[in-house]
Parts: structure tokens; sequence; C-alpha cells
């Protein structure tokens, strides 16, 4: 069996529900990515400041975490879009970390549109075999229609 890495980041809890469900359907390992400075949830100014961070190309420092790449065959990124866009979190990992000769699956999760968020990632993790990618629209809103999108990916990708 192809040992398999999640590695998301979560502002609201669209992109986290995704990542845990497909952490238990797969039996996956899982990483949670937490800047050290983040921005807040709750406040209306989330979009200014999350927009800034991507037209920025900002990266931010993340909080410590343990994971030795060479150990995992499968990564799967999960994203929600900021600025069209794949978080800048997900752009601290890639930069630190060397992905090189995976096989790469990703998901992103949006209110609006994906944007440009798949193109952007494969750009960025060149060297590494993209095996499938998937949006999903309002995932809090829809759980039980995104679950069924998420399983039937699962399937079609055979992760």
């Amino acid at each position: 069996m192809k040992k398999t890495l999640i590695v998301y980041y979560s502002l609201e809890g669209n992109t986290e529900f995704l990542a845990k469900k497909l952490q238990e359907k797969l039996g996956a390992d899982i990483l949670k990515l937490v800047p050290k400075k983040d921005i807040n949830k709750d406040k209306a100014t989330k979009y200014f400041w999350g927009g800034k961070q991507v037209f920025l190309s900002n990266a931010p420092e993340l909080n410590d975490y343990e994971v030795n790449l060479e150990e995992y065959e499968v990564i799967i990124f999960g994203t929600p879009v900021w600025a069209f866009t794949y978080n800048p979190a997900i752009k601290s990992f890639i930069e630190k970390q060397n992905v090189k000769d995976k096989k790469i699956a990703m998901f992103c999760c949006h209110e609006g549109g994906k944007g440009k968020v798949f193109n952007k990632l494969e750009k960025k993790l060149l060297g590494n075999a993209i095996i499938g990618k998937i949006d999903f629209k309002n995932v809090l809103k829809n759980k039980e229609k995104s679950l069924e999108k998420l399983y039937e990916w699962v399937e079609k990708v055979e992760l």
C-alpha cells in the first residue's frame, strides 16, 4: 500500500473537514499547517489580509512540525482559494521541503471559483506526477454533497 500524507491549511474549517475525512477514508498521515502569525478568521478584514499575503508572495513562518517526506509516495495538498490561488502556508511548506518525485493530488475549497490554484500549484511542484485535482464549493454548507464528490474522486484517482 502506498504511504500517503495529507498536507493542508484551513482558516474557516472547510479544507480541514475534507482533509480529516480523507484521512479517515485512506488511513493516511495528516499535517495541518499553522502559520506562527495567522490572520483572524472572525474579522471582516480577513479577505484583505489574506489577499495581501498572496499578492506580496508572502511565505509565512510556520509553527514547528515533524515530517519526513522520504516516507511518502503520495502527497495530497488541501488549500482554500485565496485571491485566485493557493494559500501562503502551502507555499511556505513547499519552499521549505524538497517535494520531488512524488505522486501529487490536490484539492481546494472556495466560495466562488478555483481560480488558478491548480495551475500555480503544478508549476510550484515541477518534478512530481500530478495524479488528481478537484475543487469544492461551500463545503460546510453542503457537507453530504461534498463528501460524495470527495469519495468518488478518491476512487477515480485510486488514492
